[in-house]
């Protein structure tokens, strides 16, 4: 019964992070459209740099738990939150292999990093779609973790 406890609070902590960082990517990702649409967007720099910084900082410490765990044999980042090394194992599947999951490469992380990095200057269509797709990894990732914390198991 412990254990269930512990696996709860685990998947809700990262259900809680998981929509966090979909919050930050809706908002960068929304400050783009409107860029690419030529509309003003009303959104404070502070919000929207806070967005980007809370993206960027999960995007590395993801990209450190990936790179450690592609360097084990099981594909397992010892030390990391289990959650997100599951995560993690997402972006390690080789393509064609069957997940039912939507993959992602450690390159497209670095790729949207580099984009955010790039600030206003970035190229706005790449940065939509690159968000827009790993907004949809975050969202199947969160709802196994909804799924865990509302008992839908």
């Amino acid at each position: 019964m412990e254990n269930a406890g512990k696996n709860d609070w685990l998947a809700s902590q990262s259900l809680e992070r998981s929509l966090d960082v979909i919050s930050a990517i809706n908002r960068i990702s929304i400050h783009a459209k409107l860029r690419l649409a030529g509309i003003a967007d009303t959104t404070s720099p502070d919000e929207l740099n806070s967005a980007r910084r809370s993206l960027t900082a999960f995007l590395g410490t993801l990209s450190e738990v990936i790179e450690k765990a592609g360097g084990t044999q099981d594909k397992i980042a010892f030390g990391a939150d289990p959650r997100l090394g599951s995560l993690a194992r997402m972006f390690l599947v080789l393509p064609g292999q069957p997940t039912g999951a939507v993959s992602y490469r450690l390159e497209d992380l670095k790729d949207l990093k580099a984009l955010l990095d790039a600030g206003d200057s970035a190229d706005d269509e790449a940065l939509v779609r690159s968000l827009t797709y790993f907004r949809s990894v975050l969202e199947q990732h969160a709802q196994a973790d909804a799924a865990v914390v509302f008992n839908e198991v």
